[in-house]
C-alpha cells in the first residue's frame, strides 16, 4: 500500500514537472533554467528515494517479519544463525532508512526552494 502511494506521488510529481516544462520553448531551456534544474534534481532524488524505500526498506521489513515469525514458531530464543540474520537485517534497514530519509529531505528542499533560485 505505502509503496503504491509512493509510486503515485512520484508519478504525479513528474506530471507536474511536464506541465511546468510546457512553459518553456524546449527541454534544454527548461532544464538549464535554475527553476527547471532544481525541480529536476528534486524529482530525480524523489524517484530514487521511492525505489530505495520500496526495495531497501519495504523488502527488508518483509524479511524481518518473516524471520520474526520463524523465531516465534520455534518457541524459543533465536538460534545463533537467526540472530546473525536478525542483526544483518536490522543493520540493513537502518542504513536504507537513513539513506531514504536523506534523499527525501534533499528532494523536498529542492522542490520547496526551486522558485527562489
Amino acid at each position: 500500500m505505502i509503496t503504491g502511494l509512493g509510486g503515485v506521488t512520484v508519478l504525479a510529481g513528474w506530471i507536474l514537472w511536464l506541465h511546468n516544462m510546457g512553459q518553456y520553448r524546449s527541454l534544454s531551456d527548461w532544464v538549464t533554467s535554475s527553476f527547471g534544474l532544481v525541480l529536476t534534481i528534486g524529482g530525480v532524488l524523489a524517484t530514487i528515494s521511492a525505489f530505495v524505500g520500496a526495495i531497501g526498506v519495504g523488502r527488508g521489513v518483509e524479511r524481518l517479519v518473516d524471520l520474526g515469525l520463524e523465531i516465534a514458531a520455534s518457541g524459543g530464543p533465536p538460534t545463533p544463525e537467526q540472530q546473525t540474520r536478525l542483526d544483518q537485517l536490522s543493520s540493513s534497514l537502518e542504513r536504507h532508512g537513513k539513506t531514504d530519509l536523506l534523499l527525501l529531505l534533499l528532494a523536498v528542499t529542492a522542490m520547496a526552494t526551486a522558485r527562489y533560485w
